[in-house]
């Protein structure tokens, strides 16, 4: 399925999936994300690039980068990537919780964007 992110959603659900992908999983619910961290880490690596690039034009720490830098970031915080993901059920959710670890509330909300029908 495709969906569109912008750079900073990518950033938070990479953020969350790294933390979810290293709990003791369903193998189905494991794989689809496993692949999904893939893609969307494939989709960070470009504006990392471009951050490094705004951060060189800008020296400094901080508040002294100015606010062109703030601009520039925000800027590319906000470009959107369409994102080929793998999905997953609602069904995949609901597993024996005795064999496998609980996806902490705070990072369930980063699979929303995976669940289909």
């Amino acid at each position: 399925m495709k969906v569109i992110l912008t750079n900073q959603g990518v950033i938070d659900i990479v953020n969350s999936l790294s933390k979810i992908s290293q709990l003791k999983l369903p193998i189905k619910l494991s794989y689809a994300i496993a692949k999904t961290l893939q893609k969307l880490e494939d989709t960070y690596k470009p504006y990392d690039k471009e951050k490094t690039k705004i951060d060189v034009k800008y020296p400094g720490e901080g508040n002294a980068k100015g606010i062109n830098w703030a601009n520039e970031i925000n800027e590319l915080l906000l470009l959107t990537n369409e994102v080929d993901i793998d999905t997953i059920v609602f069904s995949d959710l609901e597993y024996d919780t005795e064999k496998y670890d609980v996806i902490p509330f705070c990072d369930v909300k980063a699979l929303l964007f995976m669940i289909v029908q």
